[in-house]
Order: C-alpha cells, then structure tokens, then sequence
C-alpha cells in the first residue's frame, strides 16, 4: 500500500481509494483556476447588463457546468466564489451542476454532486448533496401567471440530501433526505425523512407546520416577485 493509495476491502471486491491531491498542487490548481474562470465572469457581468440577470445566469451556470474531471470542479467553486452571494472554502460543485438564483449561498465544505439544480438555496458547512438532486426556490413559483414568486430554502449545517431529492422546504441541521423523496414542509433538526412526500422515518420527529402564505411577508426570507420577461 502507497502513500498514494488505500485499499478498501469489502465483502464482495476490493475497491481503492485515491487519496487527495497534496496541498501544494492544490493550490496551484486553485490559482490556474480562478485566472481561467475571469474570462467567463467578465463576460457574465456584460451579459447581465445586457439580458438581464436570469439569462446571464443561465449562460454562466449551463457553460461552466460541462468543464470536467478535477480541473472542472476548482474551476466552478473558482467561478461561483465571483456570482453567488457566497461560497465557502473547500467546496466542491459536480459536473452539470447549474445554479439559478445568484443570491444562492454555500458554506464550507460542502459537495454537491453531478446534474443537480441548484435554485435559492442557502446551503450551511459541510452538507452533502448527492446526483440529481433539485433544490427549488420554494413551492409558490408559479402561483400567478404573470409573475414568478421565489423565496430562500435553507439547508442546515450537516444535512445529507440524497440522490434525485426535490427540496421545497427548509431542512433542518443534521437531517437526512432520503434518495427520490419530495420535501414539501420544514425538516426539524437531525430527522431523517423518506417518500413522497416526505415524511419521518427515524427518531419520530413530528414534521412542522406550514404556515399561512400570508404570515411569510413577515418572516426574513427575502421572498420577492419577478416579473415575467416578454418575447
């Protein structure tokens, strides 16, 4: 056994585990990364002037999400550290991954896996989000069809959200989504839920509450409307 390789034996097959890349080429790659990401963000900011801020973003998101292998993933975290409203050290953003709200933030250490879609979230330390996951910018987008409503969902510090999830409510520290499962009201803290829609399977947590649409307009949550661009 290397210092470059570990052996995982299981019961079927022996799996190797490729140990992370040293410290110092990491940095390196870092660097590299973020200078080729400036072009693409320049070109975002003139987009934005110009289209307005959904089309660039789904511009900038759509093009920078087909960059793959190592490379393809410092060079996202690079490019998003300069459009989101946050991004932490240490992250890690899957090929074909898009984001659509810039007001999305991430915390440290947080992976999110391959072809997800990644609305108003407000993504907390060390959450991991598996392939095909979709976290939405509330469940009240299409209420009036003049308009789109968008509102933050938040994910707690050290929530799992499992393969091909949907998340439309907040989830709550420590929780697990379960792969497939439809989350349509608040998760509470360390509550493992499955199904859809989802609901409690460990630790019997009672699900919340939703509240009155008309309760949210006092709540920080930042919900706004957009106005529909006309062709």
């Amino acid at each position: 056994m290397t210092t470059k390789e570990h052996r995982l034996t299981t019961g079927k097959r022996s799996v190797k585990l490729v140990a992370p890349p040293r410290p110092y080429a990491k940095r390196w790659t870092e660097s590299i990364a973020t200078v080729c990401a400036l072009p693409r963000y320049v070109l975002y900011r003139v987009m934005r002037r110009v289209l307005g801020v959904d089309r660039a973003m789904m511009w900038v998101s759509e093009s920078a999400a087909g960059m793959t292998g190592w490379f393809g993933v410092l060079y996202r975290a690079a490019l998003y550290r300069r459009i989101i409203r946050k991004t932490g050290r240490d992250v890690s953003i899957g090929f074909g991954t898009c984001f659509s709200r810039p007001e999305a933030t991430l915390g440290n250490r947080v992976y999110i896996g391959r072809h997800c879609s990644i609305g108003w979230a407000l993504i907390d330390d060390d959450v991991r989000i598996a392939d095909g996951a979709q976290l939405l910018s509330g469940q009240h987008q299409h209420s009036d069809p003049n308009t789109v409503t968008v509102e933050s969902v938040a994910i707690g510090r050290g929530a799992w959200i499992g393969a091909n999830a949907v998340v439309m409510a907040d989830v709550g520290e420590g929780a697990v989504v379960g792969a497939g499962a439809v989350v349509t009201r608040a998760i509470p803290n360390g509550v493992t839920v499955a199904g859809v829609p989802a609901r409690p399977i460990r630790h019997g947590a009672p699900m919340a509450t939703p509240k009155p649409q008309a309760e949210k307009k006092d709540q920080p949550r930042h919900a706004h409307q957009a106005q529909l661009a006309t062709s």
